[in-house]
């Protein structure tokens, strides 16, 4: 764990503060060196000179109030005069050791900027090292699925950043994995059930006609004739429904939202219901004082109420109905289909707007397992929901159809 920026700021200003004490120190020591030379040399012109040093340390007192440049330039010819060469080098290599310091304070300079990038590089050591070891991580858990992958938590930021946004990225891959599986899964499934749906009519087609070719007078000639077309016309709507579920799933249907009654379309469907299961009667109940009429593609939201309605029909008793009953709210229709049958199990309920799914119960039933899932496709369509209610002696789906259709 650490804190990148921190050591960084912690080393410069480290650093800035040794320079700054080695500066101190070289300037103390030239200071202290520099007056004592010229002590020294005060002295010895004392020595040489006692009528004339006073004069001479007076001069140099006021050192700020001459005329410098000419100083100089005479400084220069006493030099040269005295054989110290032209510009007197020798006498100033000689009583200059204020270099020592600064080159001194130079290699100081060099430590502290050496010391700084070793104490700095550490950590960026570090990030590149975790940042290596998530690569690693990376290419060694693409290699299992669910893809598992362990990273380093750290002070720095960025790094953190770094590693939710890749954990966010692997737990989408995850999720798209797990559906890749679950359509694998359903395409596996898919393919069994419509090689069953299809296999039974169809062996019951060839059985047919192999007893028609056994057949030596026309008595039961239309029974098997009839059982053919029977089977022919299970075989087409089975079809037909799949290519209604892929149109839908695939979005290439436009519903036609327009102005209907549904109370009206309630009235069609159980009139087709009553004609088809003269056993069993529907019993409509709702508000007439209330009105149905809404946007609503009035061919499909039929088909959806359809299929719903023969479910019901299909799984309760002979001696029992259906119960359908509309009620108005203010922003959308609330629709419920009730049977009295064998009812749905708990294990089942959840699954039985899936395509194809057949419970025990019902595996001896007609029908395909795709009439639910159509019907839930087509509510939802309409911005609509749809769920179920069961327990062993009826079951009911409760359907909800905004008004207003955004």
């Amino acid at each position: 764990m650490f804190n990148y920026k921190r050591r960084v700021l912690l080393s410069f200003l480290a650093c800035t503060i040794v320079i700054c004490l080695s500066q101190t120190v070289a300037f103390i020591t030239y200071s202290k060196s520099t007056m004592h030379n010229f002590i020294c040399q005060i002295g010895i012109i004392y020595e040489e000179c006692p009528e004339k040093a006073g004069k001479i340390i007076n001069q140099l007192h006021q050192y700020q109030n001459i005329d410098q440049s000419q100083a100089y330039a005479k400084g220069k010819e006493a030099f040269a005069a005295f054989g110290y060469g032209e510009e007197g080098m020798n006498y100033i290599k000689a009583s200059n050791t204020a270099s020592y310091y600064y080159v001194s304070l130079i290699f100081v300079i060099i430590i502290c900027l050496t010391l700084l990038g070793i104490y700095t590089r550490r950590p960026a050591t570090k990030v590149i090292t975790i940042i290596y070891d998530l690569i690693h991580n990376i290419e060694y858990s693409m290699n299992t699925l669910p893809i598992q992958l362990e990273t380093t938590i750290t002070n720095i930021p960025v790094i953190n950043e770094l590693n939710s946004q890749i954990i966010s990225l692997v737990g989408q891959l995850n999720h798209q994995i797990e559906l890749l599986k679950r359509a694998q899964a359903d395409r596996t499934v898919f393919i069994e059930n419509i090689s069953h749906q299809i296999k039974t009519p169809l062996t019951c087609i060839s059985l047919d006609l192999e007893l028609l070719s056994n057949l030596n007078t026309t008595d039961k000639l239309s029974v098997y004739t009839d059982s053919c077309y029977t089977q022919i016309d299970h075989i087409e709507a089975l079809i037909n429904r799949l290519l209604k579920i892929g149109k839908l799933e695939s979005g290439k249907i436009n519903y036609e939202f327009l102005e209907h009654n549904l109370l009206d379309t309630i009235n069609v469907l159980c009139s087709s219901l009553e004609e088809k299961y003269s056993t069993k009667k529907i019993t409509l109940s709702y508000d007439p004082d209330d009105s149905y009429i809404f946007s609503y593609d009035i061919v499909w939201l039929y088909e959806a109420l359809n299929n719903i309605a023969h479910n019901c029909y299909l799984y309760s008793y002979d001696n029992q109905g259906i119960e359908l009953e509309l009620t108005k709210y203010d922003s959308y229709i609330k629709i419920i289909l009730r049977d009295h049958g064998i009812g749905i199990s708990t294990k089942d309920l959840p699954n039985i707007f899936d395509r194809f799914y057949r419970s025990d119960q019902t595996k001896n039933q007609e029908g395909f397992g795709i009439g639910l899932n159509l019907a839930k496709l087509v509510i939802e369509g309409h911005h609509g929901s749809i769920f179920a209610q069961s327990d062993n002696r009826s079951t009911q789906f409760v359907i909800h159809l905004p008004l207003i259709i955004s």
